[in-house]
């Protein structure tokens, strides 16, 4: 097992980790009332992890943000040499 698979497994593993407690606490928000007291802070924690899904989804899927780059490098790269 290489040293880049286990670490692909330990990203994967943790981003489905974090995805489940982001489905925990929506499903925690629409079955109890949140205090008044306690609203801003909780509101405020439940959209910054929401923010972070995009990178937990790409994670999830396997999709890497260089692999995304070095395409639009060959795409450009084609176009020039066309």
């Amino acid at each position: 097992m290489s040293k880049n698979l286990g670490k692909e497994i330990l990203h994967f593993t943790g981003s489905l980790l974090v995805f489940g407690l982001i489905i925990l606490i929506m499903y925690y928000l629409t079955q109890y009332k949140i205090p008044e007291d306690n609203r801003d802070p909780i509101l405020t924690l439940t959209g910054m992890i929401a923010a972070s899904l995009s990178m937990i989804i790409s994670s999830i899927t396997g999709s890497k943000p260089n692999e995304l780059n070095d395409a639009k490098k060959k795409n450009i790269i084609f176009r020039d040499e066309g």
